[in-house]
């Protein structure tokens, strides 16, 4: 085999190599951004709600909803996340990966919302989940 097909079979070949590299790449990032929440005790998400967000007038919920929903998005353990985690600590991405797509769709979220908080204003998970249950409860009157 030989000329055009052969070509074929290396560019497939590479496409492959790359393809491997590319997810071994993301599993080593989410490995390496998951080991930072493994010496936690795992709650559920009502536990956390109850524990960490009972003083808000918000439905519990709701703010099960949205916790759940951000954890997916960054993808970890919701039962291993605390409305104090900050994004730029806890959750900040892995030194020596490109920018994580879990932060933009996190951002694409709150432009959904239809205004944008002052990212000031946003430091923590749980201000962050409050301020998209919120705004969810703001739009369903």
């Amino acid at each position: 085999m030989r000329g055009p097909k052969m070509l074929w079979v290396w560019l497939a070949a590479a496409a492959v190599v790359l393809a491997l590299l590319a997810w071994y790449a993301e599993h080593q990032r989410h490995q390496i951004k998951a080991a930072r929440f493994s010496g936690r005790p795992r709650l559920s998400v009502d536990e956390i709600v109850q524990c960490y967000f009972e003083s808000t007038d918000l439905p519990p919920r709701v703010i099960a909803d949205v916790w759940k929903e951000t954890a997916k998005t960054l993808r970890l353990d919701p039962g291993l996340l605390r409305p104090s985690d900050r994004f730029d600590r806890e959750l900040t991405s892995v030194p020596g990966f490109p920018v994580e797509d879990e932060f933009l769709a996190l951002d694409d979220k709150l432009d959904e919302l239809g205004h944008k908080p002052d990212e000031s204003r946003i430091s923590t998970l749980g201000e962050y989940v409050e301020y998209v249950a919120r705004n969810r409860m703001a739009g369903r009157q």
